[in-house]
């Protein structure tokens, strides 16, 4: 289970390095799909997207904190491992959906 943690713990800081870019460095054009044309609200889009990829990012790295936490008992382990890719998925979902209303 350690070995899963450390790969999480990975995807969560590429993937906060990403939301750093969009956030604070203002690369809108890293979001997939994204065009200038149609967005109504360049800066709202920047905070909205950043802070829910910083979201995404702190998603995983509690889901490896909690896998580590437990990795004495294989079956909760497990379990937290599941719930976290399932949060993960709702909220990158919900993250694509709310972006809809920067766009015309």
């Amino acid at each position: 289970m350690i070995f899963q943690s450390i790969v999480i713990l990975l995807a969560g800081a590429l993937i906060a390095g990403a939301g750093y870019l969009i956030h604070v460095r203002g690369m809108l054009h890293l979001i997939a799909g994204y065009d200038e044309d149609r967005v109504t609200d360049k800066d709202g889009l920047q905070r909205y997207a950043g802070n829910g990829i910083f979201t995404l990012a702190g998603i995983l790295t509690g889901g490896a904190i909690v896998v580590v936490l437990t990795a004495g008992s294989t079956s909760v382990a497990t379990t937290a491992l599941v719930i976290t890719w399932v949060v993960f998925v709702i909220a990158t979902g919900l993250l694509v959906l709310g972006a809809q209303r920067y766009s015309r």
